[in-house]
């Protein structure tokens, strides 16, 4: 424990979150990760919890097919498109 505690104080320096602007998302795309992060978290709670399942086994299809849809709109607005070949050409 001690050494993760160690580990974790030289992720974060003592001068506060100075750093975290300075990474190079930008502060729209900070908000965006951590958006991101609060909506998978979601998805976890949902996952470990038998209500949160029965609740969306048993809404209406129409509340069903929205969030299928929402969630596509979100990887098409988000997803990194564009012409870069792909990775393992490379190789």
């Amino acid at each position: 424990m001690e050494d993760a505690l160690l580990l974790l104080a030289g992720l974060w320096p003592l001068d506060g979150w100075r750093h975290v602007t300075q990474i190079a998302l930008g502060p729209t795309g900070l908000l965006v990760a951590l958006g991101s992060v609060a909506v998978l978290e979601g998805v976890h709670y949902a996952i470990k919890h038998e209500a949160m399942r029965r609740l969306f086994e048993t809404a209406p299809a129409w509340h069903r097919w929205l969030l299928i849809y929402a969630l596509a709109a979100v990887i098409l607005l988000f997803g990194m498109a564009g012409t870069r070949p792909f990775v393992y050409f490379r190789f």
